[in-house]
């Protein structure tokens, strides 16, 4: 089985090509943050071990972890989220490990794995290859603003929190994907550079994920590489 990383900055439109390839047969799909939030809920191991740390005060009126409050909390308070990543990154990685072993088990030919921290999680190490989307800092503010009702300043706390393009785009080959045009670079040599996973980037500061035009193409790059 086929494993694909899904990673980029916020309002990138990380969810928009997960859902593009989701329809695909025979693959499945995680989302670390759903994942986390699962983990978080009463009875579950990261709610104990979070009230341990931050006592009743991140709770709401229903005995829930408040999870717009936690994350107020992670993103204005870089110690704080150190020690909550550490609480929850094994165990999301751990569920997701044994969901990709049952969908093999199943037959299924591809498993993506979507995070914004997919490097930081360390779920590069399973994965096969990593596709990151990109779009513009004020594009991806303006969507996050307008659609998700985040305020430019938490906008801002999370933006930062995670690595910009340009240190990712250093670090690792990549191969770009223009929308409704061909490939910039098929080189079929880019496979492995330095130990890694082949990176591939997907420019999405106009909206193109959004166009049935993206469908072929996204298909294209799959195909090749199951």
């Amino acid at each position: 089985m086929k494993i694909i990383g899904i990673t980029g900055k916020i309002g990138a439109g990380k969810s928009k090509l997960l859902e593009r390839v989701s329809s695909i047969e025979k693959t499945a799909f995680a989302i670390a943050d759903e994942v986390s939030h699962k983990l978080i809920k009463k009875g579950n191991t990261g709610y104990e071990k979070l009230l341990e740390v931050f006592g009743d005060e991140i709770l709401d009126s229903n005995g829930e972890i408040d999870k717009k409050l936690l994350s107020d909390i992670i993103f204005t308070d870089d110690k704080k989220r150190v020690v909550v990543n550490s609480i929850l990154h094994p165990a999301v990685k751990n569920e997701i490990i044994d969901d990709m072993s049952a969908r093999e088990k199943e037959g299924y030919r591809c498993y993506f794995v979507e995070s914004a921290i997919l490097m930081e999680s360390h779920f590069d190490v399973f994965c096969d290859e990593i596709w990151y989307v990109y779009a513009d800092e004020d594009v991806r503010r303006n969507r996050v603003t307008t659609t998700r009702n985040i305020p430019a300043e938490k906008f801002e706390a999370i933006n930062d929190s995670q690595r910009d393009y340009e240190i990712i785009k250093g670090e690792y080959m990549f191969l770009e994907i223009p929308f409704g045009n061909e490939m910039l670079d098929s080189r079929d040599d880019v496979k492995i550079f330095k130990g890694k996973p082949m990176w591939i980037c997907f420019d999405n500061s106009k909206d193109l994920l959004l166009l049935p035009e993206f469908d072929p193409i996204m298909e294209a790059v799959l195909e090749s590489r199951l």
